[in-house]
C-alpha cells in the first residue's frame, strides 16, 4: 500500500467537495486531510478561510439590510412664483417691480452666500415687459421652470385653456437650448381624475417637460400672509420676528417629517425636494434656513441630481382635488393602519397663526 500522500487524487474535486459538504463537519474535515500531504495542510486551510470569508461577505452585500442610493442626506431647493408670490386669480401680492426686484436680488445673495443652487419656476404672464429676472437667475447657475403663465390649476376647466396657458412660457427657453425644461404644477394640483391627470401629464411630455415633485412643503405662503396681515394691523417689529423665528421652526419639523416619512415608506433616507416661494419672508429668512439645512446634515444639491433617485421614477398614484406631495402620490397612498403619512400642517398652522395674531 502506498504511503500517504503518494496517492494521486484530482485536487479541484477534492476542493469542492471541502467547500461544499465537509467544511463545517469535524470529523470529515479530518478523513479529508487525512490524505492529503502535509506540506499542504497549512495552505489549504489559510485559502479555504480566505474563500469562505469572501463568499459569506458577496452574500450580505446581495441582501442588504436596507437599500442604498448615492443621494442620501441630500435636498434641492425649490422656488415658486417668479416674479413674486401670486395670490388668487394668480397675480402677485405685490404689485410693485420694484420689490420684485430687491425681493429676488436678497433671495439669490443668500443662495450664493450658501453656494446652494436652486431651481425657480416662472409664472410668465406676470413678468414685466423689460423683464432681466430670469436672465439674472439663469445667470447665477440656477435652473428655470415653467410655472405656467398666469399661475392656473390644472386640476379642473377647459384642458385646452390650461395648456394654452402652460405653452405661453415655452420662450423661457430658446429653441435651440440644452437645458431641461421643468415644470412645477400651480398648488400642486394635477388632475380631479385619472383620466384629467393623464392627459395634463401627456401634454407635458409632448412639450419636453419634467415634472419637480415635492416632498417638503414650507407653507411660507401662509406666513407670508400673515405677515402682511400684521402689517396691516400695525404689529410691532418683535411681533413679526416671532412669526419668523416661528417660520424658521416650522421647516425644520417639515423637513424632518419627510425624512422619517421616508424611513419609514422606503427603508431608507430619500433625497428631498423642498418647496418655497418668492416673498418677503424668504428675503429675509432664507440665509438662516439654509443654515439650519446644512446643520442637519443635508446637502443641497441641484433638482436634476435628486430627481435620478428611485423615489421619483415611481407612478404618480393618486388623482383628486387639492395639493398632495409626492409620499403621499406613490403607492402605498397610506399608512398601514390608514392614516395619511403626512399630517396636516396647513391647518395645524392656520389655527396656530390665527391665534398668534391675536395675540398682543
Amino acid at each position: 500500500m502506498a504511503a500517504r500522500g503518494s496517492q494521486q487524487y484530482p485536487f479541484p474535486l477534492l476542493f469542492i467537495l471541502n467547500v461544499s459538504i465537509i467544511g463545517n463537519t469535524p470529523v470529515l474535515n479530518h478523513i479529508f486531510f487525512s490524505i492529503l500531504p502535509n506540506s499542504m495542510h497549512t495552505k489549504l486551510t489559510n485559502f479555504l478561510s480566505f474563500l469562505l470569508i469572501c463568499l459569506s461577505l458577496s452574500a450580505c452585500q446581495k441582501t442588504p439590510l436596507l437599500p442604498t442610493t448615492s443621494n442620501q442626506l441630500e435636498i434641492a431647493i425649490t422656488i415658486d412664483d417668479l416674479p413674486y408670490q401670486t395670490k388668487k386669480g394668480g397675480k402677485p401680492i405685490d404689485s410693485d417691480p420694484a420689490i420684485w426686484k430687491d425681493t429676488n436680488q436678497r433671495i439669490l445673495k443668500a443662495l450664493a452666500n450658501a453656494e446652494a443652487p436652486a431651481t425657480i419656476f416662472v409664472n410668465c404672464g406676470n413678468l414685466a415687459t423689460d423683464d432681466t429676472l430670469v436672465a439674472q437667475w439663469r445667470a447665477a447657475g440656477h435652473s428655470i421652470g415653467n410655472h405656467t403663465a398666469n399661475h392656473r390649476s390644472a386640476a379642473h376647466g377647459p384642458l385646452a385653456d390650461w395648456i394654452e396657458d402652460l405653452r405661453q412660457c415655452d420662450n423661457l427657453w430658446a429653441k435651440d437650448s440644452k437645458e431641461r425644461k421643468w415644470f412645477r404644477f400651480p398648488y400642486l394640483w394635477r388632475g380631479e381624475t385619472m383620466k384629467r391627470r393623464d392627459q395634463v401629464s401627456k401634454s407635458l411630455s409632448s412639450a419636453g417637460y419634467i415634472t419637480a415633485p415635492v416632498t417638503v412643503d414650507s407653507h411660507d405662503w401662509l406666513f407670508e400672509f400673515y405677515r402682511r396681515k400684521s402689517v396691516k394691523k400695525s404689529k410691532s417689529e418683535t411681533w413679526e420676528a416671532t412669526l419668523g423665528e416661528r417660520y424658521v421652526s416650522n421647516v425644520a419639523e417639515a423637513i424632518a417629517e419627510a425624512r422619517q416619512i421616508s424611513k419609514e415608506k422606503l427603508g431608507r433616507e430619500a433625497p428631498q425636494i423642498l418647496l418655497i416661494h418668492l416673498n418677503h419672508t424668504n428675503s429675509e429668512y432664507l440665509p438662516q434656513i439654509l443654515t439650519n439645512i446644512k446643520k442637519a446634515g443635508l446637502r443641497i444639491v441641484p433638482l436634476e441630481k435628486v430627481i435620478t433617485d428611485p423615489l421619483y421614477q415611481l407612478p404618480d398614484a393618486w388623482a383628486g382635488r387639492g395639493a398632495r406631495w409626492w409620499f403621499s402620490r406613490t403607492v402605498p397612498l397610506k399608512r398601514k393602519n390608514g392614516k395619511p403619512w403626512y399630517r396636516n400642517r396647513e391647518g395645524n398652522l392656520r389655527k396656530e397663526l390665527k391665534q398668534l395674531l391675536l395675540s398682543p
